[in-house]
């Protein structure tokens, strides 16, 4: 194999990008949602100092994007691995909401 084939294999391999864009790309989005975690986590401590409750709502948007980036992962490449870790956020996501609506309607103290 000469090199334009050998680039061509891994393009093919790497859904028409170069290695350097694949790895760019997942560096940012592991920067961008291990940011997101900490704003979360910010403001679920700022809802527990200042005003006394449990707050599962960031947690619930921070879960729901994880899912989302997940599902995205897995359609991108199919792996069991992938589309076990995003069902297991999936669900997570979809227990914080249901316990943020009940603490909206009263039904569970927050």
């Amino acid at each position: 194999m000469n090199k334009e084939d050998i680039l061509k294999a891994a393009r093919k391999e790497n859904g028409n990008q170069d290695l350097v864009e694949e790895k760019e790309r997942v560096e940012s989005g592991f920067n961008a949602f291990g940011a997101g975690l900490s704003l979360c986590m910010i403001v679920m401590a700022l809802s527990n100092i200042l005003a006394g409750r449990q707050e599962t709502g960031a947690a619930f948007v921070y879960c729901g994007m994880m899912f989302v980036h997940l599902l995205s992962r897995y359609g991108i490449r199919k792996t069991r691995k992938r589309l076990a870790a995003a069902v297991i956020c999936g669900i997570i996501a979809l227990a914080l909401l249901v316990v943020y609506v009940l603490q909206l309607k009263g039904v569970v103290q927050p």
